[in-house]
C-alpha cells in the first residue's frame, strides 16, 4: 500500500512539473515572439522613416492611411545679379539642367538637352545671367520636363539598366 501511496504521489508530481514545463516553454513561446515582433516593428519604422524623408505623408500612406496626401518638395534655386550700385539687373528662380537632368537619372545636362530636342522642347531651358551666362530652368518648366521625360517620349543615348 505504501508503494501504490508514493506511486500515485510521483505521478502528481510529475503531472505538476510537467504543467510547469509546459508553462515554461509557453513563456519562452511568448518571450521569442515579442523579440520578433519588436525586430519588426523596429524595422517597419526605419521603413517608414526613409519613406518620410522621400518625400512626406508617404510612410503614413504605406501604413495604410489611404487619406493622404503627399507633396513633392520641388528644390529651386534663385540668383539675384546686382550691378556695382545694389540694383537687381537680373532675377531667376529654377535649376539648372544638370540639377533637372540628375533628377531624371541623367548623367549630364547635355542628355537632358539631347533628350528635349529630339521631342522639339528645348525651348523648356533658357538662357540666365549670372556672373557668367549660363542655361536655365525656370521652376514653371520644371513639371513640365518631369511630365514629358514619365511619357518616355524621345530619344537619347541610355545608360546600362536604364528603360528600354
Amino acid at each position: 500500500m505504501d508503494c501504490e501511496r508514493n506511486f500515485k504521489q510521483a505521478l502528481k508530481v510529475i503531472d505538476a512539473k510537467n504543467a510547469e514545463l509546459e508553462a515554461l516553454r509557453l513563456q519562452l513561446e511568448v518571450a521569442q515572439a515579442q523579440e520578433r515582433a519588436a525586430m519588426a516593428q523596429k524595422q517597419l519604422m526605419t521603413g517608414v522613416q526613409t519613406l518620410e524623408a522621400i518625400a512626406p505623408g508617404l510612410g503614413q500612406l504605406a501604413l495604410g492611411r489611404a487619406d493622404v496626401q503627399i507633396e513633392r518638395v520641388v528644390e529651386v534655386e534663385r540668383h539675384v545679379v546686382v550691378n556695382n550700385r545694389g540694383q537687381v539687373v537680373h532675377d531667376h528662380a529654377g535649376l539648372s539642367p544638370t540639377k533637372v537632368a540628375q533628377r531624371l537619372g541623367m548623367k549630364a545636362a547635355k542628355d537632358l538637352k539631347t533628350w528635349l530636342a529630339s521631342i522639339g522642347r528645348l525651348d523648356l531651358i533658357d538662357e540666365a545671367q549670372t556672373i557668367v551666362t549660363c542655361n536655365h530652368v525656370r521652376t514653371e518648366n520644371i513639371q513640365e520636363i518631369e511630365r514629358l521625360w514619365s511619357q518616355k517620349q524621345g530619344t537619347r543615348q541610355k545608360l546600362i539598366g536604364e528603360w528600354g
